[in-house]
């Protein structure tokens, strides 16, 4: 099988949206979960941020859901990837 030689992978990327936290964080389990993620870690969601983790083959999904002032007041979605760690 594959070994993790170094490290552990990670790739952020980020989206703003105008829907509100709570309909991000619905649409976010709903999506991810039709295409196979299982959520495996949630963190305070209300209505102001959440932290959520999903797993799917190998890999973990870190999904971070926050009203941004910064951008208006906007929501934005931060989303990272890393490999499992070995057992």
């Amino acid at each position: 099988g594959a070994k993790v030689e170094y490290g552990k992978i990670q790739s952020p990327s980020m989206y703003s949206t105008t829907a509100k936290v709570p309909a991000v964080i619905e649409f976010t389990r709903r999506e991810l979960a039709r295409s196979g993620w299982k959520e495996t870690r949630s963190v305070n969601p209300d209505s102001r941020s959440a932290s959520l983790e999903f797993a799917k083959e190998g890999i973990v999904l870190g999904v971070y859901i926050a009203v941004a002032p910064g951008l208006g007041n906007r929501t934005s979605v931060q989303y990272n990837t890393r490999i499992l760690a070995e057992d």
